[in-house]
């Protein structure tokens, strides 16, 4: 009697156990895709931030030292956008 009762408390702890992984994996896979979209969005954004600073240090009449930190800011920008 106390092994039977013993049998079905382990049963359904690894019954808990199965349902926790399929749930930890479905998880996983979600967040995942979502990790992948955001990856997607952030290349889009750096890449329309690197026109738009290059339209602007093309077209405006700015003084050396903001030319130059927006060079550098430009060229941080392309590096890390080619990872």
């Amino acid at each position: 009697r106390l092994r039977n009762r013993n049998n079905a408390a382990v049963k359904r702890s690894r019954e808990k156990k199965k349902k926790e992984t399929r749930r930890n994996v479905q998880r996983l896979k979600a967040l995942a895709a979502d990790n992948e979209q955001l990856k997607r969005r952030i290349e889009q954004l750096t890449n329309e931030l690197l026109r738009l600073l290059d339209i602007f240090t093309k077209s405006a009449d700015l003084p050396e030292f903001v030319l130059n930190e927006l060079t550098r800011s430009l060229a941080r920008l392309q590096s890390l956008n080619n990872r």
